[in-house]
């Protein structure tokens, strides 16, 4: 069934934004997950070097796993909006 109805589009939009973000924080998250696991295993081996710079990534990580989180709660909030 289709529909000219633009709150129908909005609202499908916002969705596949959600979902899309959501995959992201998703993929995000179990690589900075990762990441802390390899600073942890790097610190017993007195490798301090590589855990500093492991850190820098994961901070990146951290920021990019933040920011489709954001972005999934802002698309649900708009789409919510439209109800």
């Amino acid at each position: 069934m289709t529909t000219n109805n633009p709150k129908i589009s909005d609202f499908k939009m916002y969705a596949i934004q959600a979902s899309n973000s959501y995959d992201s924080y998703n993929n995000y998250g179990g690589v900075y997950a990762l990441e802390i696991v390899g600073i942890v295993g790097a610190i017993p081996f007195a490798n301090a070097i590589a855990a500093v710079a492991a850190g820098g990534i994961v901070v990146w990580t951290a920021y990019q796993g933040y920011s489709a989180w954001s972005s999934m709660n802002q698309a649900m909030a708009n789409a919510y909006s439209l109800l």
